[in-house]
């Protein structure tokens, strides 16, 4: 197989995929912009750790901003569903207390 076979499968795969227009182009925007700048900072976070893990320095203030940073747009993308920061925790902290109960901490999977 090569790149171009590879993306026309996946060209013809997007095909079958039934979208909805149910939301609006502003709050798609929001959506947008507040995902991918979480992944975007998350993956700033992985810098500054892949630095410390190779060279042996981790610069302490850099990664507590990309922290924060991570942090704003998780706030952020709570706001823009409904959610407070503080539920989302509490719920986190729910689930992960029944996994330790069922003894099922380590795994995959999002139902274990």
């Amino acid at each position: 197989m090569n790149f171009k076979e590879y993306q026309d499968f996946y060209t013809e795969h997007q095909k079958n995929y039934k979208l909805t227009n149910h939301l609006d182009s502003d709050y798609l925007l929001k959506l947008s912009v507040m995902s991918l700048g979480l992944v975007g900072e998350a993956g700033e976070v992985s810098e500054v750790i892949k630095k410390y893990i190779r060279d042996g320095n981790l610069n302490k203030e850099l990664l507590k901003a990309e922290l924060g940073d991570v942090l704003a747009y998780i706030s952020n993308l709570c706001d823009l569903f409904g959610f407070t920061l503080e539920e989302v925790a509490e719920a986190s902290i729910k689930k992960n207390k029944d996994r330790a109960t069922r003894n099922v901490l380590q795994g995959a999977g999002n139902n274990r």
